[in-house]
């Protein structure tokens, strides 16, 4: 029986407890509140699940998966993803033709399958406290490191746990099997060489890899005390790979559009490419190295044209390092010359006096400068050259050719010589007589004691260059003419060597036909020994053409041209602008030295050189030297504004 004060009233339909009763209830509701606030009993799971895949989404067990928690007191837990069971086929999880795994998480009391892990409601609450219980809040899972392996996604996952989660959280960790690959590059010398791209693309197989491309370090030399050592280190290219097949290849480096191309030949492999696989048994922790080497087939130099400033045209500081004050030069030709004689490359110098030859096949090689009227060599006009790789990148190793303006103006020169042994006359009279009216009129000069005579023209005066004159030898008593008596010529358009005559060759009233020299030093051919005069001569005087005189002349000037003479001469008239003295010879006109017969001939005009003309008629230089061989005089080309020039 209750008490008085405990019983219950009902009043309509309400039961009424007694106000102490009902104090009672109110303290045990309170209990229970403070209780349950204090655990935070979740209405759902405190629980976390997880996979540990590899990169072609493979099950990975024995990974160790570590939670902890910002919770007040959580102590770190750790799982082990599992691995297959017994009784079950991997084949069954994994399917070959999607290369997906059913991500199922196993349920409450699961039989693991392989790569899964989990942490239980019950493994969370031991790590804060048996007596607290579970509890919600921000959980932390890292996944074991291990040397050769890296994440594909983090290895390290952040999640909540919220009041009223029904199921465990979801997590997953996703790995890949790493080995580091070296890919040196070298040259033939094995040099390292640096800025070559080497790609590595996955072979067949090798699904769930990207291509990869990098560049090989640049290389650099250092030098070692004590010895002096020089080391050159760099041309190396580090690639990180997963397991499979794998194909490497290799570009050289690209190229501004200013530099000069280079061509390799690959020697290791001699394909260029190579094939790497990567398997389970490769080591992670150690490195694997492949080599590339090439052969450098092309090469590459640049020449450089300078002018030279004379020490007496100006001041020289005293404190000047040299005395030789250069300037550069554009504009000057240029050609590189073959064994045989063919030209590999021409053309011009630029505005700093260069002129790059570049992708060269490496080998020797002759460098020719043009010969340009009104300048002289300084250095040799042409240089024997090897090519043996690239060094239009060394600014040290340009090859310079030297010359200097010649300041002597515009000459003509030439010589008076005796048939009796080509002996000079000195004391000739020689008349210049300019063929246009206006031009400048030179006085007459005379053979000095040599019998050489240089007739000299203004540089300041413009009716001088291009301008043609006829230069004729006075005749004098007791002396026979062997030669033309005049001829014309032409200067040149810029000064600078001096316009050559034909020798100016006379006999002396008297002599022997056996005193006369060789027809090829000026003199009569050898015939008409023993008789004094020529056969058929009258006083003295050739008639009707003994051997070595064309038939039919008189006074000893030729008519219609023996052989080796032009048809057709005459004393004193022009033709195109050469000596016109009945014997072209040496390139000047009619037939060359060597007996040629030249198809016809060209007017040399400013800045051409003889292997642009015989180009532009499609003739080798060796053709045109042989049909021109007193061009070359030594090591150089000689050919000057006006000058005519055989076409073979």
């Amino acid at each position: 029986m209750f008490p008085t004060q405990s019983k219950v009233y009902r009043t309509s339909g309400l039961w009424l407890l007694p106000v102490v009763a009902l104090a009672l209830l109110l303290v045990g509701y309170a209990v229970f509140a403070a209780s349950t606030a204090q655990a935070q009993t979740p209405a759902g799971d405190v629980c976390v699940e997880g996979l540990v895949i590899d990169w072609e989404e493979k099950p990975l067990a024995g990974w160790v998966v570590t939670l902890t928690s910002d919770i007040s007191g959580f102590v770190p837990i750790t799982a082990v993803s599992a691995p297959a069971p017994e009784e079950d086929d991997d084949d069954e999880y994994y399917n070959k033709k999607s290369k997906q795994y059913p991500y199922e998480y196993p349920d409450e009391d699961p039989d693991f399958e392989k790569g899964e892990f989990k942490f239980t409601e019950a493994a969370i609450t031991a790590a804060v406290s048996p007596t607290v219980g579970a509890q919600t809040g921000t959980f932390t899972a890292t996944i074991e490191t291990r040397p050769g392996w890296e994440g594909v996604t983090p290895t390290t996952v952040v999640f909540d746990i919220e009041v009223g989660d029904k199921d465990c959280a979801q997590i997953r960790f996703k790995m890949r099997r790493i080995v580091v690959v070296y890919v040196y590059k070298i040259d033939v010398n094995h040099t390292p060489l640096g800025d070559w791209r080497i790609s590595a693309v996955p072979g067949p197989g090798n699904l769930f890899a990207s291509p990869q491309e990098e560049e090989t370090s640049a290389a650099v030399t250092t030098t070692l005390p004590p010895s002096d050592t020089v080391v050159i280190t760099g041309g190396v290219a580090v690639f990180t790979l997963t397991p499979g097949l794998w194909i490497f290849s290799e570009m050289a480096p690209k190229q501004d559009m200013d530099e000069a191309p280079n061509s390799y030949r690959p020697v290791v492999p001699p394909t260029g490419r190579q094939e790497l696989l990567i398997d389970e048994d490769t080591p992670v922790d150690e490195f694997v190295y492949i080599t590339f080497k090439n052969q450098l087939v092309t090469g590459c130099f640049i020449v450089r044209k300078l002018a030279v400033i004379p020490p007496d045209d100006i001041f020289i500081p005293p404190d000047a390092e040299s005395d030789l004050f250069v300037y550069n030069v554009g504009g000057w030709g240029f050609q590189l010359l073959r064994k045989d004689g063919s030209v590999a490359r021409q053309g011009v110098t630029d505005a700093a006096g260069e002129i790059r030859f570049d992708n060269l096949p490496l080998g020797p090689y002759t460098i020719v400068e043009e010969d340009r009227p009104g300048w002289g060599d300084v250095s040799d006009a042409e240089l024997e050259y090897t090519v043996e790789g690239n060094i239009c990148d060394d600014p040290t190793a340009v090859i310079e050719f030297f010359n200097e303006q010649d300041q002597s103006g515009y000459c003509i020169e030439g010589r008076k010589i005796d048939a009796n042994g080509g002996y000079g006359i000195p004391g000739w009279e020689i008349a210049i007589k300019p063929l246009e009216e206006g031009d400048y009129d030179p006085a007459n000069v005379f053979s000095d004691g040599e019998g050489e005579f240089s007739i000299e023209f203004p540089l300041n005066d413009y009716r001088v260059p291009g301008s043609q004159y006829e230069i004729c030898e006075k005749e004098q008593d007791g002396w026979l003419p062997h030669t033309p008596t005049c001829q014309t010529v032409r200067l040149p358009e810029w000064p600078g060597a001096c316009v050559q005559l034909e020798d100016f060759v006379n006999q002396q009233v008297g002599h022997s036909e056996s005193e006369y020299p060789d027809h090829g030093k000026g003199g009569y051919p050898e015939g008409g020994k023993g008789s004094e005069y020529p056969e058929g001569s009258s006083n003295g005087q050739p008639s009707n053409g003994p051997e070595g005189y064309p038939e039919g002349s008189s006074n000893g000037q030729p008519s219609n041209g023996p052989e080796g003479y032009p048809e057709g001469p005459s004393n004193g008239q022009p033709s195109n602008g050469q000596p016109s003295n009945g014997q072209p010879s040496n390139g000047q006109g009619g037939y060359p030295d060597n007996g040629q017969q030249c198809r016809e001939y060209h007017t040399v005009a400013a800045g051409e050189g003889l292997y642009d003309i015989g180009a532009d008629y499609g003739v080798s230089p060796q053709a045109m030297l042989d049909a021109n061989p007193s061009v070359k005089k030594g090591n150089e080309m000689w050919v000057y504004v006006g000058q005519q020039i055989c076409i073979p």
